[in-house]
């Protein structure tokens, strides 16, 4: 029987993924649910850009830093993923066009941030969901 994974902000550390997807015991057949930031801070961004590409089971959620790369809001950060990633920069930018800001299960709505509870799931706004600054503001200003 498959199982479901769900695992946030590996942001650039795809080693310890690895390992922490060997330790518990990770097959194909199983579902692996990203909430988002893949990318940033961790020295192997690329690595797991490729392994969520790659991977027939899994789903990557639009997570922040996923956003600040597809809307060209780079810091330095940012910058250096763009440096590691080289010619697949543009290939990843277009790949983030295609991340859902959610999942839903017959258990749970997973989102990587934010989830407004007086609002359905189609009205949600994305930055709320991807739990951007901005929907951040938003959720204060309420």
């Amino acid at each position: 029987m498959s199982k479901t994974y769900i695992i946030g902000d590996i942001h650039g550390c795809y080693d310890e993924f690895i390992e922490l997807m060997n330790q518990i015991g990770v097959t194909d057949d199983d579902l692996v649910v990203s909430l988002g930031d893949i990318v940033d801070r961790g020295n192997k961004s690329l690595e797991l850009y490729h392994y969520f590409k790659n991977r027939t089971n899994a789903i990557v959620l639009m997570g922040n830093h996923e956003r600040k790369h597809l809307n060209g809001i780079l810091n330095y950060s940012q910058e250096i993923v763009k440096v590691q990633f080289g010619d697949e920069y543009e290939a990843f930018r277009e790949w983030l066009k295609t991340l859902p800001y959610y999942y839903e299960t017959p258990e749970a709505i997973i989102v990587h941030a934010f989830f407004e509870h007086d609002t359905s799931l189609y009205e949600q706004k994305e930055e709320v969901l991807a739990g951007t600054t901005s929907g951040s503001r938003y959720l204060e200003e309420k």
